[in-house]
């Protein structure tokens, strides 16, 4: 059996909320199926309502590098006050070089902290 095209699975349940603690927003997800060339996943987080679009955008902040598989999929950020976004990809080491060489597709959220 082959395929034409490859698939990488993404996060899925992907959620941002305000929460109960002043400045701080609660990010919470579910890791794709586990395989050979799982690495981890990826979160970036900008400033404003429009999510970071690429796994290396410059100007975002990182908060999970891709090396590491949280579990189970929570994330307590303090960004401050204001409207926020965040994307998160799933990132898979198909060589098995100790890199992110591939990344799902993305999945977003955006949370107003108060």
């Amino acid at each position: 059996l082959t395929t034409a095209s490859r698939f990488y699975h993404p996060v899925t349940g992907f959620t941002a909320v305000d929460a109960a603690t002043t400045t701080f927003a609660d990010i919470n997800w579910n890791l794709p199926p586990a395989r050979f060339d799982t690495r981890g996943v990826r979160m970036l987080r900008l400033a404003g309502t429009t999510p970071p679009s690429t796994p290396n955008q410059i100007g975002a902040t990182v908060l999970l590098d891709g090396s590491t598989n949280p579990d189970p999929g929570f994330d307590s950020d303090r960004p401050g006050l204001g409207a926020f976004s965040y994307s998160m990809w799933a990132t898979y080491d198909e060589w098995q070089s100790g890199t992110n060489e591939r990344f799902s597709d993305l999945r977003s959220a955006t949370v107003v902290v108060t």
